[in-house]
């Protein structure tokens, strides 16, 4: 009877054992997010006859937001992005000029996309950014301040808002 009480309080202990060794889950902690993928846009009416020549959106930047730079060959003052960052996208596609600078303040960044045969009011570039290690960074962080859209012949075009959507990743 002993032998058995014995063993039956060993079979316990080992169980209890097992038991205390399952956690709370381990597991993985969340991946720390590397880029945020930020689409620039303009919604609104264009006048009749009317397309976009050119458009100018100043984003500002969060907190450990950046985009790969250089200084540019002709101007080392100006400061260029490295090819990919910003894509010329959606209705802009077939542009054949796209400048981007930072402008005066570090958080914020300038687009300008033009286009001699014009285009339509959507999305027109996306930008590629990369964020720092420990920063966190939520899509609302990225806003457009200002825009200034211009049609074929250079005159401001009324009634345009900007936009952006921004994706982390």
């Amino acid at each position: 009877m002993k032998r058995i009480a014995l063993t039956v309080l060993v079979i316990l202990a080992f169980g209890f054992l097992l038991y205390a060794g399952c956690g709370g889950g381990g597991g993985t902690s969340p991946t720390q997010p590397t880029t945020a993928v930020v689409t620039l846009s303009t919604s609104g009416s264009l006048p009749a006859n009317t397309v976009i020549g050119g458009v100018e959106m100043t984003i500002n930047l969060p907190a450990g937001a950046s985009v790969k730079t250089t200084s540019a060959k002709a101007n080392k003052a100006a400061i260029v992005t490295y090819d990919g960052v910003v894509v010329v996208s959606g209705v802009a596609v077939g542009a054949n000029t796209l400048t981007l600078g930072t402008s005066l303040t570090p958080e914020q960044l300038e687009v300008q996309v033009t286009n001699p045969n014009g285009f339509g009011v959507g999305e027109f570039a996306t930008v590629n950014f990369e964020i720092s290690t420990g920063s966190t960074v939520a899509p609302s962080d990225f806003t457009a301040v200002a825009m200034t859209a211009v049609d074929l012949n250079g005159a401001p075009i009324q009634g345009l808002t900007p936009g952006l959507t921004a994706v982390i990743q």
